[in-house]
């Protein structure tokens, strides 16, 4: 999966809980909401050079509108992410407890996926491949 189909994937899912999603899809959605969040820094600190308050309240209030619009998906990849390790969703509210929350959700979303179907859908990356097909 490349950068424009895995972050195509992870908007065209919003507010879809349910389903797996890949480390690619994770990874690359979570890159470009970073990017959308530097954009957004870097066009403020500019504007903000010039100091004045009606530039710096229409920023934060760009700011604000991009969190807002990001937050359904990033749980909702989150939780798909999860999924792929055959965890609930609700783990990720790991998030709410500081370091040792962050740490343990980092190590299950870099962990690769659970191959084949688990209870929460089919592989996103296709069946496991048959080892009589590799060698006909």
């Amino acid at each position: 999966m490349d950068f424009a189909t895995g972050v195509k994937s992870a908007w065209s899912r919003y507010a879809q809980f349910n389903g797996r999603s890949c480390r690619a899809e994770f990874w690359y959605f979570r890159l470009s909401v970073s990017g959308g969040n530097l954009l957004i820094t870097l066009v403020s600190n500019l504007i903000g050079v010039s100091g004045s308050p009606i530039a710096m309240f229409v920023m934060a209030s760009i700011s604000l509108i991009f969190a807002l619009a990001v937050i359904i998906p990033d749980l909702s990849v989150s939780c798909r992410r999860l999924h792929d390790r055959d965890r609930s969703g609700w783990w990720v509210l790991l998030i709410l407890i500081p370091i040792i929350g962050w740490i343990i959700l980092l190590i299950w979303v870099c962990q690769p996926g659970q191959r084949g179907s688990n209870r929460f859908g089919p592989d996103p990356l296709g069946p496991p491949p048959n080892v009589a097909d590799l060698f006909s």
